[in-house]
């Protein structure tokens, strides 16, 4: 596979596996990577590239050789990256960016871990998508992206119940200017009333659930060109009916009034909902109930 590589002069696309997944070497430790497979001079310049094999230096350095990709997609972890490593600078929280980074002018979609998108936002992207962080981390991360004025789609993998009033509050201050969020998920109506809980514990959670939403309606009123959020409802039972999700896609869009694309996840089902003017406040159609090309983070 290097050899052929390094005689392909118009490649444009790539798509590279892991053949083991990182796990079953043969022969091999579990920290083997393939990555020496790239070669670090090679003859053609990407637009795409889709990298399955664990994030390493020699990954790194391939990417940097390719000053015209546009569209990076990295599906392993890094396992060894902590918070120091993601912001290892002071510097570069104020804005002046690393100087270290990847000279990558025309990246506009990253989707991968988070510490290798931190080390990307001197590119101009337009499409987020980070994994594999901790929910901390994001208190961090999310600051700065105030200085990527490009940014209009920003998904994270998870965020659970506890972190999603205080994401959208973050992202709100940072990114006012973004189109799509997700995935956020949202607290479940039905964990207050639960008929074995007690009568305080109901409460305490009544109050908790109202304040989450409260606090989730008030961060949603800051943002002025959000057309698509994408939530997780999985936890919540029974699962979801289309009426009820119609009525949460409402009750966010009474605070949001340009929101037109509502995306549920139950589980691995995807119910998508995008709202068709009738003339007047308009009405939520269920347009699909799988995933699809059309909506979602990489379109918004």
């Amino acid at each position: 596979i290097h050899d052929a590589l390094e005689n392909l002069p118009h490649l444009q696309t790539l798509i590279i596996p892991d053949p083991y997944g990182g796990d079953n070497i043969p022969n091999g430790s579990s920290s083997t990577t393939f990555s020496w497979i790239l070669p670090l001079r090679p003859p053609f310049q990407l637009r795409e590239a889709k990298i399955l094999l664990p994030y390493d230096a020699h990954t790194a350095a391939f990417l940097a050789s390719q000053p015209t990709l546009r569209a990076i997609h990295i599906t392993e972890a890094v396992p060894s990256l902590t918070l120091d490593d993601m912001f290892p600078t002071d510097t570069d929280a104020q804005g002046e960016g690393d100087k270290d980074a990847p000279p990558l002018p025309e990246l506009v979609l990253f989707d991968g871990p988070m510490g290798v998108a931190a080390r990307l936002l001197d590119s101009p992207l337009v499409r987020l998508q980070v994994f594999q962080h901790h929910e901390n981390d994001l208190r961090v991360f999310i600051p700065r992206l105030a200085r990527v004025r490009t940014l209009r789609a920003f998904s994270m993998h998870f965020v659970s119940e506890q972190r999603v009033v205080e994401v959208v509050r973050l992202i709100a201050k940072y990114c006012p200017q973004i189109r799509h969020i997700g995935v956020l998920s949202l607290p479940s109506i039905s964990v207050c009333c639960t008929s074995r809980s007690s009568f305080v514990t109901r409460k305490i959670l009544k109050y908790t659930w109202c304040d989450q939403r409260s606090g989730l309606h008030a961060h949603l009123l800051s943002f002025t060109a959000l057309s698509s959020l994408e939530v997780d409802l999985t936890r919540w039972l029974p699962q979801p009916s289309a009426p009820l999700q119609r009525v949460v896609a409402t009750e966010l869009r009474m605070y949001c009034p340009t929101l037109q694309v509502f995306i549920v996840w139950y589980g691995s089902h995807r119910f998508v909902w995008q709202l068709k003017d009738d003339g007047g406040e308009g009405d939520w159609k269920l347009r699909m109930e799988s995933a699809g090309d059309g909506v979602g983070w990489e379109v918004a």
